[in-house]
């Protein structure tokens, strides 16, 4: 499924929630970090953790659960000498079910399964290639309130596919719609 594609039904499938669920439990944000690419598989080395950003929104639908929409994205790795330079960027979108564990009346714990899809463009001397790949998405993160509508985000993310290592790490911030 194509990036496009894949952002559209999640957009979608966000925006069509209840207005009631919507109206308590909706949220967004966005982060900035680092996503670490290392992919070998391509017959390029690429190893590095260019600056990587992230924008999310999700929609609580219990105490127990709530599902997020994000959008990942890089800067451009490189690894080598400028003769043999070898460049890499990653994009991706990925829906997930999150479970919030309460650790305190500041903030809670989550844990988040999901589906990913993304495109790994690699551009060498030799030749440039994108790799579209699907796979499955599997976070953790802590979220610091600092008041009723403004949160402190930590989150970790990694992908499961056939690329060798692609994980994002970011810090940002969150807004909670409602009451």
């Amino acid at each position: 499924m194509n990036v496009r594609l894949f952002s559209i039904v999640v957009t979608v499938t966000l925006l069509t929630a209840s207005e009631a669920v919507v109206a308590d439990g909706f949220y967004a944000g966005a982060g900035i970090g680092a996503i670490q690419i290392e992919d070998a598989g391509s017959g390029y080395s690429v190893s590095d953790f260019p600056f990587g950003s992230r924008l999310f929104v999700g929609v609580e639908v219990g105490k127990k659960l709530a599902f997020e929409g994000v959008f990942f994205s890089s800067d451009t790795a490189t690894q080598g000498s400028s003769l043999t330079e070898t460049r890499a960027d990653f994009s991706g979108i990925a829906i997930y079910a999150t479970g919030p564990v309460p650790s305190g009346d500041g903030g809670h714990l989550m844990a988040r399964l999901g589906l990913f899809t993304g495109n790994l463009e690699i551009d060498s001397i030799a030749r440039t290639f994108e790799r579209e790949k699907s796979g499955f998405a599997l976070g953790v993160g802590y979220v610091l309130n600092l008041n009723k509508h403004f949160a402190l985000r930590g989150d970790f993310d990694t992908f499961i596919s056939d690329f060798d290592t692609l994980s994002s790490a970011t810090l940002g911030v969150q807004f909670h719609f409602g009451d």
